[in-house]
């Protein structure tokens, strides 16, 4: 074989992998936590808002309402707020309770969460940037900026936090709904 040849095709082959390498990689999209908001969860968090410290659980059918269950401190144990398109349904103690939507504070904590998660799927006005292993997603509320953290490869939710209303979740399962 021609020496030129062969140093030619070493240089070329040198030059492939040196463009390989150095390609970027894809701008990160959420889409992974896009679809599994969308598909329908479960999920107990610890909640920490203002000076309130809380466990709740979300559950969130596909295509559905959305309802959280609080399960501490024992004051607000076993408190059920239901949130549908046109109304919040308040279940506590024996008691129900409807507002209409907009009416409940859009301050309270299940309500941040659960607009937050929203905003998120409808990927409207949101960034995304990969960080180590975890997928940040940012956005805005009516009531303040959202940064919601997941894992970058299963797309699991780990956190959530709305600084401006002093509210931080941590994630303590997640688990798609099985249909």
């Amino acid at each position: 074989m021609n020496a030129g040849l062969l140093k030619g095709s070493a240089a070329l082959g040198i030059c492939l992998l040196l463009w390989g390498c150095s390609a970027q990689t894809p701008e990160p999209d959420g889409k992974i936590v896009r679809e599994k908001l969308q598909g329908g969860y479960q999920t107990t968090t610890k909640v920490k808002y203002q000076e309130l410290e809380a466990t709740m659980t979300i559950y969130q059918p596909p295509m559905n309402c959305a309802q959280v269950v609080f399960d501490s401190p024992p004051s607000l144990q076993n408190l059920k707020m239901t949130f549908f398109t046109d109304r919040t349904k308040l279940e506590y103690e024996g008691k129900s309770f409807e507002f209409s939507a907009g009416s409940l504070p859009s301050k309270a904590a299940a309500q941040l969460v659960i607009s937050a998660l929203n905003a998120v799927t409808q990927d409207q006005g949101i960034t995304v940037r990969q960080q180590d292993d975890k997928l940040v997603i940012q956005g805005e509320l009516a009531d303040g900026s959202f940064s919601l953290e997941a894992d970058g490869k299963s797309g699991n939710l780990l956190t959530l936090s709305i600084p401006e209303r002093e509210l931080e979740l941590e994630i303590l399962d997640f688990h798609i709904l099985e249909e």
